[in-house]
């Protein structure tokens, strides 16, 4: 594990009982100016099980369902290409001429699905589009939903991006402001950093627990720590979702190792 990394884990574990919402800063989405949308092959995609459904000719059937596999393909692929517009990394990992499964595993890196859903879906669709298999209707039925769902999430991420730069009050035990915590999104050039600062009114031993003043940052290139970094924003964007901060700090553990998938 990298010192950025820890540091950063360190940190939160220390700051994330402490805070309490101060404001925030983005952009507005600009997606990529496609002809068709993830929508639209969902659309077709469920067009084409209605259509195995109402065929009777078994070719037929198995037509409807290598159509759909390619649209649910066509959805996650163009709804990937939507998030990495939102945020920035379109064109830096467009360089990197990068297949859909080291995408994917980016995605999974920075905790928007899991490495399982990756695995499922590639598993499902490597069996019509590399080995040749006659599609179940079970298993299309299957990849339908995980697509769907994903699809969803993906969605729900990008629009955490008109308020990705965000700040926290730091309080002690009696509710009195202390100090500010902040993560903070920048594209130009594509980095994320936190920090935070105490005031005078900390007292000496809060300022001995917590440190008077802490600054991390990462940039894209240093390719581990940012995929963690974003998956700490993008948690922290959420941490009136978890229910408790057990389950937050379980989101932003870090694992063994994160996948250093931009590789070219």
């Amino acid at each position: 594990m990298s010192d950025k990394i820890r540091d950063l884990y360190t940190l939160l574990k220390k700051y994330t009982q402490k805070i309490d919402y101060s404001g925030s800063s983005g952009k507005s989405l600009t997606l990529p100016d496609f002809d068709l949308y993830p929508d639209d092959y969902l659309s077709f995609a469920k067009d084409d099980l209605q259509e195995w459904d109402g065929q009777k000719e078994e070719l037929q059937k198995t037509k409807a369902l290598i159509s759909c596999v390619s649209n649910l393909k066509r959805a996650l692929d163009g709804q990937i290409e939507c998030f990495l517009e939102v945020y920035g990394l379109s064109e830096p990992i467009k360089r990197k001429h990068l297949s859909i499964r080291k995408k994917l595993e980016f995605i999974a890196d920075i905790g928007i699905f899991s490495s399982k859903t990756i695995d499922r879906f590639l598993r499902i669709r490597n069996k019509v589009e590399h080995d040749f298999k006659k599609p179940i209707i079970k298993d299309i039925e299957a990849l339908y939903d995980l697509v769907t769902a994903n699809v969803s999430l993906l969605k729900v991420s990008m629009i955490l991006r008109s308020s990705i730069s965000t700040y926290w009050y730091i309080r002690d035990p009696e509710g009195a402001e202390i100090g500010s915590f902040g993560a903070d999104y920048q594209e130009d050039p594509l980095s994320i950093a936190f920090s935070s600062t105490l005031s005078p009114l900390a007292g000496k031993e809060v300022v001995q627990d917590l440190g008077e003043e802490t600054h991390l940052s990462t940039h894209f290139d240093d390719r581990k720590p940012f995929a963690y970094y974003m998956r700490c924003i993008l948690a922290l964007q959420n941490l009136e979702t978890f229910g408790s901060w057990d389950a937050f700090l379980k989101k932003i553990t870090p694992i063994e190792e994160i996948n250093d998938n931009l590789n070219d």
